[in-house]
């Protein structure tokens, strides 16, 4: 028995995973819709990919919430737009006033700390 769940939302980008042998060994993966008559309690973990029907899932938090407050994980790599997730806050976008918001910045004391605890 596997102990992580993945659900399928059958999007263009899962599909990649969902046929991955790596992914299919360590994973059981279910279609998204068939949550609510599945099984969870053997699962430690639950991923969700980001685009998933979010108006589904709201529709199951309860569901989702029960997993959670059984001591279970759920990975989400998505921006939310329902509230399905508890504890989660939706999506809020950063005001973009030119294009110097998206200066990215090395900061060389990271660099530096990380050189020298390879030395030591």
């Amino acid at each position: 028995m596997k102990d992580l769940l993945m659900l399928n939302s059958r999007s263009n980008f899962v599909e990649g995973r969902v046929n991955d042998p790596r992914f299919q060994h360590d994973f059981t993966i279910i279609d998204a819709y068939d949550l609510p008559g599945f099984d969870l309690t053997p699962y430690k973990a639950m991923v969700v990919p980001g685009l998933i029907d979010q108006e589904f899932l709201w529709k199951e938090k309860e569901l989702i919430r029960e997993f959670l407050d059984s001591g279970r994980v759920l990975v989400f790599s998505g921006h939310l737009f329902r509230p399905w997730l508890p504890g989660a806050s939706s999506f809020v976008p950063r005001t973009i006033r030119s294009y110097h918001d998206y200066v990215v910045s090395v900061v060389s004391r990271i660099l530096s700390l990380k050189a020298s605890s390879r030395r030591t």
